[in-house]
C-alpha cells in the first residue's frame, strides 16, 4: 500500500474532509532530505495495517499544512481516529515497528462506523 500524495493544500483538505470520522487516518509528515522519513515510508509500504487511509506530506512542499498540524521534529506520523488525533509518533521515537504497533493498537479500539451505529 502506498501512501496518498497532493497535488496542492487543497486537495489534502479534500481528502482528509472525505475521510470517514471513523476511519483511521495515518498523516505521515516527510521531506526528501530526511532520511529517516524515506526508510520508514519503505518499510510501511510493504508492511501497511489494513483499514488505514495513509496521507503523505512533504513539509518543504507544503509548509503551511505543517504549520497548521505544528510539525517540529521529522520524521513525525499523526494517527487520526473519529477525526481526532488520539497518536503522535515524531524524532528519534519513529520506527516501522512503532507506527505498525501503534496503528493497532488504535484499530483495536476503534470500533468500525457500523457498530458505532447498530443501536440506532
Amino acid at each position: 500500500m502506498h501512501a496518498v500524495t497532493f497535488g496542492s493544500e487543497g486537495e489534502f483538505d479534500a481528502y482528509l474532509t472525505l475521510c470517514d470520522h471513523n476511519e483511521v487516518v495515518l498523516i505521515q509528515f516527510k521531506a526528501d532530505w530526511c532520511k529517516k522519513c524515506c526508510s520508514v515510508a519503505n518499510d510501511l509500504e510493504s508492511k501497511m495495517v489494513d483499514g488505514v487511509n495513509w496521507l503523505a506530506v512533504d513539509i518543504d512542499e507544503f509548509p503551511s499544512v505543517a504549520e497548521r498540524f505544528g510539525v517540529v521534529k521529522m520524521p513525525r506520523f499523526d494517527i487520526f481516529a473519529r477525526g481526532h488525533v488520539v497518536k503522535r509518533i515524531e524524532g528519534v521515537n519513529v520506527s516501522t515497528q512503532n507506527v505498525l504497533d501503534s496503528l493497532k493498537e488504535v484499530l483495536e479500539f476503534t470500533p468500525p462506523a457500523l457498530e458505532l451505529c447498530a443501536d440506532f
